[in-house]
C-alpha cells in the first residue's frame, strides 16, 4: 500500500497539480500515521527519495538515515518531542506551480532555435557584404561616368533644370504673340545684363504655332528699340528669388546676318515641332550676354503663336 500511495504522487513531465494529488498526498500521510502509530517506525528503506523524503524525515514521520536506529521513536527524537508541520502554506506554494511541464523547451529544441538563429546571422552577415559590394561597384560606375556629368554631377539638362528649380534658381517665362501679319516679324530678346552675378543656362525653348514661321537667332545684337518687358517667374512656388535674365518683346535691332536659321511649321507641339525648339537649347549666357530671336510669319495669312522659356542661373 506504501509504495502504491508513494507512486501517486510522484509528479511527471507535463502533469498538473491537481486535488487530487492533494487527496493522494494526504491519504499517504494518514497512511503513515495509522500503520506505524506511537513508537512505530518506517523502513529506510520505504522512504521515498527526493524533497518529500527530506520532509518526512524533518516532521520525524522517518528515520533520519544518519540515525536509523530501529529503536528511535518516530515522534520524539533524542526524548524532545518534534512539532507538527502546518502543510497548509505548503499545498498554497504547490497550487500557485500552473506552469506545465510541457510547455517548457526541451534542450534539443533550445539547440535547435539557437542553430537557427546562428543561421539568420550567418545570412545577414553575407547580405551586408553584398550591400557594400554593390555600393563600391555603383562609386566606381559614378567615377567611370564623371567626364559625362556637369560640374554639379547630374547626367542631363532636365535634371539639372529641376535640381536648380528645387533650390529657387529655375525660371520661365510666357508669351503670346496675336494676330501676326503675313511677312510680319516679331522678337524676342533674352539678356543677362553685365551686372549679373549669374550665368544663365537656356535649358529649352517651346514654340506653338498656327502658321509656318521662319526663326533666326542673334547674339549680341544692337537693340535700337528696347520693345516692352516681359514677365520671368521662379519655378519654385513662392520662392524670393528673381532672375538676373531680362526678357523683352518687339525690340527693335540693327540687323545682322543670323547665326541660326530655323523653320517651324504650323500646329501645337505637333510632330514636326515636338516639344521643344532647338532654337537656344543648351545655350549659356554669360553676364553682358544676349539672345535674340526673330519670328517671321511666313504662312500667307496673319496668324498667332506662343513661346515658353525654362532656364536656370547659377551664380
Amino acid at each position: 500500500m506504501f509504495d502504491e500511495l508513494l507512486n501517486r504522487i510522484k509528479l511527471r513531465a507535463g502533469q498538473i497539480i491537481t486535488q487530487k494529488w492533494y487527496d493522494d498526498l494526504a491519504e499517504l500521510f494518514l497512511y503513515i500515521k495509522n500503520e506505524t502509530g506511537i513508537g512505530g517506525r518506517i523502513p529506510l528503506s520505504k522512504l521515498p527519495d527526493g524533497e518529500l523524503g527530506k520532509v518526512l524525515i524533518a516532521q520525524g514521520i522517518g528515520n533520519d538515515p544518519v540515525y536509523a536506529d530501529p529503536d528511535c521513536n518516530i515522534v520524539k527524537i533524542a526524548g524532545t518531542n518534534l512539532t507538527p508541520r502546518n502543510w497548509s502554506n505548503d499545498f498554497e506554494k504547490l497550487q500557485n506551480l500552473d506552469t506545465l511541464l510541457s510547455t517548457r523547451a526541451s534542450e534539443t529544441r533550445l539547440s535547435e532555435v539557437s542553430s537557427k538563429i546562428s543561421d539568420v546571422n550567418d545570412k545577414l552577415i553575407d547580405l551586408e557584404t553584398k550591400i557594400d559590394s554593390l555600393i563600391a561597384k555603383i562609386d566606381s560606375l559614378n567615377e567611370k561616368l564623371d567626364f559625362l556629368k556637369f560640374d554639379d554631377k547630374s547626367l542631363g539638362v532636365s535634371s539639372r533644370l529641376m535640381h536648380y528649380a528645387e533650390i529657387g534658381y529655375g525660371f520661365h517665362l510666357f508669351e503670346r504673340y496675336e494676330n501676326v501679319a503675313n511677312n510680319a516679324t516679331e522678337t524676342l530678346y533674352l539678356q543677362n545684363p553685365s551686372d549679373s552675378t549669374r550665368i544663365v543656362y537656356i535649358a529649352g525653348i517651346e514654340i506653338s504655332t498656327l502658321a509656318q514661321l521662319f526663326i533666326n537667332g542673334y547674339r549680341n545684337p544692337t537693340i535700337t528699340n528696347p520693345g516692352s518687358e516681359i514677365i520671368t517667374l521662379n519655378l519654385r512656388f513662392g520662392h524670393p528669388n528673381t532672375s538676373s535674365l531680362i526678357a523683352r518683346k518687339s525690340v527693335s535691332f540693327e540687323s545682322d546676318t543670323p547665326l541660326a536659321k530655323m523653320l517651324v511649321p504650323g500646329g501645337a507641339k505637333s510632330s514636326a515641332i515636338g516639344s521643344f525648339s532647338a532654337i537656344g537649347e543648351g545655350t549659356i549666357i554669360p553676364p553682358d550676354n544676349a539672345l535674340l530671336l526673330q519670328f517671321i510669319n511666313n504662312s500667307g495669312a496673319s496668324t498667332s503663336f506662343a513661346v515658353r522659356v525654362l532656364w536656370f542661373e547659377i551664380e
